[in-house]
């Protein structure tokens, strides 16, 4: 599973076919905590020669929602995106992708299956 979506690094280079895979997660079902990271590479091509990524997305869950002085949610809640996992424990992966695939940024990605 991943996506293949054009991405901007901090230097600003832009990489229209950029290839975006969860590489760790991190759950614990007795806390309700979990750590996600999802990889970006240049290209497919680029990760299946095992070259380094060129940028990355990272998230935290907790059993409380973490907002800001505004009340801007920073922290999503475990439950939202694992509720689904709660039931096969065994498959977070899954239910991390289709939250991933619910944020604005990745509505126009496209699924790659592999």
């Amino acid at each position: 599973m991943a996506f293949i979506q054009s991405y901007e690094d901090d230097k600003g280079n832009t990489y229209s076919n950029a290839y975006h895979r969860v590489v760790e997660i991190n759950c614990n079902f007795d806390t309700e905590t979990a750590h996600l990271v999802m990889f970006v590479y240049k290209s497919k091509s680029a990760r299946l020669a095992s070259r380094r990524p060129v940028g990355f997305y990272s998230w935290d869950f907790f059993q409380s929602v973490q907002v800001d002085e505004a009340g801007v949610i920073l922290m999503p809640l475990f439950s939202t995106v694992f509720s689904t996992a709660k039931l096969d424990k065994s498959n977070p992966v899954k239910a991390s992708y289709t939250w991933i695939r619910s944020l604005p940024l990745f509505s126009s990605a496209i699924d790659d299956p592999d």
